[in-house]
């Protein structure tokens, strides 16, 4: 099950530390990807809110 994290709105400046798993858990091995967050509203997946690049820390462990 996924965690929720909220931040209130206008709220900035953030750094969101998260690692990339593969279905079974594992670290999803980041070498020759890149990643965007996306962000919608609960229960509107027409409404985008947010798309930008991440920052890859270490392409190996998964961690962006």
């Amino acid at each position: 099950m996924a965690n929720l994290l909220t931040i209130p709105r206008n709220d900035r400046g953030y750094y969101l530390n998260f690692v990339m798993q593969n279905n079974n858990a594992s670290v999803f091995n980041l070498t020759g990807y890149t990643v965007t967050l996306k962000v919608w509203p609960p229960g509107d997946p027409d409404n985008l809110l947010v798309s930008g690049a991440c920052e890859i820390v270490s392409a190996v462990a998964g961690t962006c």
